[in-house]
């Protein structure tokens, strides 16, 4: 049996075992956004603790497009033996942190585009507040001077949807980094 692609004329044959030998090239979502429409981001976020074995805050994101948000992956790391996050869907802001912005914590990852994401975003600093539900939370993290990305499947965001990440650490001064992979997509 034989298989011919119409449009180049290229054919495909089984083989005598009744298999088809094809080779592909696959392309991640993400990467595909970020080629096509310039709407791949990374959102940075970072919080020095002010005290130890407390949580406090380290970034607050509130999507403001139009489109959806896909959070393809998140990234965290600590210097701390006893550093912690957790993930929450539906934060509340209240006061503080710095404000991120296009190229200041928020990049997107098409480096030749200058398409910004719609976001409110803040990261920790020490003055960060927000309020989380504890029945919100989405994702529990322990790193112990490690770095963890965790890869989502399906977490979507839509306009004015929110997301908080809160965490620990044992030692006042050390920090939690955060790194958000997100990219936006057509409803």
């Amino acid at each position: 049996m034989e298989i011919v692609d119409s449009a180049t004329g290229t054919t495909a044959q089984v083989d005598s075992n009744r298999r088809l030998q094809t080779r592909s090239v696959t392309e991640s979502e993400i990467s595909s956004v970020s080629s096509l429409a310039s709407s791949s981001f990374v959102i940075y976020g970072r919080r020095d603790f002010a005290a130890a074995n407390t949580d406090e805050h380290i970034l607050y994101v509130k999507y403001t497009g139009s489109k959806i948000l896909k959070i393809a992956s998140i990234t965290f790391s600590s210097n701390s033996d006893l550093g912690k996050a957790e993930l929450f869907f539906d934060t509340v802001y209240t006061s503080g942190g710095t404000a991120l912005s296009t190229d200041v914590f928020v990049h997107n990852q098409n480096r030749r585009s200058a398409k910004p994401l719609d976001i409110i975003a803040y990261h920790g600093g020490t003055t960060l507040v927000m309020t989380n539900d504890a029945n919100k939370e989405a994702l529990d993290v322990r790193m112990s001077k490690k770095t963890y990305t965790h890869t989502f499947g399906g977490i979507q965001l839509g306009k004015n949807d929110t997301i908080g990440v809160t965490g620990s650490v044992g030692v006042i001064g050390e920090k939690i980094r955060v790194m958000v992979e997100c990219f936006e997509v057509d409803l």
